[in-house]
């Protein structure tokens, strides 16, 4: 399987514990391709949320209806960025834009505390 930046995918999350992300949901490859691409069998996501009451709350990002491919609105939640297995992979959805990457990847930035990253200029909350 082939597995790329900016990808989103189907993933089983079943067997999580606590407030972690769990069950079959969405989540956008946020790994770099040259990880992708070697031996190592985990790779690091986004869970997606279909619960979108949270878009102004910063390290969450909103995804519309038909970016890559999903059937609709959809939050990523960059504060439960987290390492999974890619066997936990199904089926691919489709591919982020670039710019939408990007703001992702920004709001993980900004939940790791680094970088001067200015939410209030990349967050699009339409």
């Amino acid at each position: 399987m082939v597995i790329c930046q900016g990808d989103v995918f189907w993933a089983n999350l079943r067997q999580s514990k606590g407030s972690e992300p769990k069950n079959k949901r969405p989540v956008v490859i946020v790994q770099r391709d040259s990880i992708n691409r070697s031996k190592f069998q985990t790779v690091l996501v986004v869970p997606l949320t279909r619960q979108i009451k949270h878009t102004h709350i910063p390290g969450n990002v909103l995804l519309r209806k038909g970016d890559a491919n999903l059937p609709g609105k959809s939050l990523a939640r960059c504060t439960h960025v987290m390492v999974i297995d890619k066997s936990r992979l199904n089926k691919k959805i489709g591919t982020l834009a670039k710019d939408k990457l990007q703001d992702i990847i920004n709001h993980i930035i900004w939940v790791i505390g680094r970088g001067g990253v200015n939410l209030d200029a990349t967050n699009d909350k339409s």
